[in-house]
């Protein structure tokens, strides 16, 4: 359980890390994440700074990995909480019938 809450804070970082970098991608005209680095004649942009933008995109990229990676991991542990929890009462209510009938 405290496994997944850290993941849970974790993922929370990643998603605000994420807003940031859209954020500041969008910021720069007609960028964004997947907007021209060159001008029409295939010279590279002189009205924003390339390599930022490659950073940002190349983070965000990997951000967007690790949020699905850790969502996963976080749906894995939610499941694996709520079956052993299940089993657990299936196994208080099998013991408690037992005893009644003593």
């Amino acid at each position: 359980m405290e496994a997944t809450k850290q993941l849970m804070v974790k993922r929370d970082g990643i998603e605000n890390e994420i807003k940031d970098i859209v954020g500041r991608l969008d910021g720069d005209p007609g960028v964004g994440e997947k907007g021209p680095l060159v001008d029409g004649e295939g010279f590279p942009r002189s009205d924003v700074d390339i390599v930022r933008i490659r950073e940002d995109r190349s983070r965000l990229a990997m951000l967007h990995t690790d949020h699905k990676q850790i969502t996963a991991e976080i749906e894995s542990n939610i499941i694996r909480i709520h079956s052993e929890q299940s089993s657990n009462s299936t196994q208080e209510r099998t013991s408690g019938k037992g005893d009644e009938a003593d």
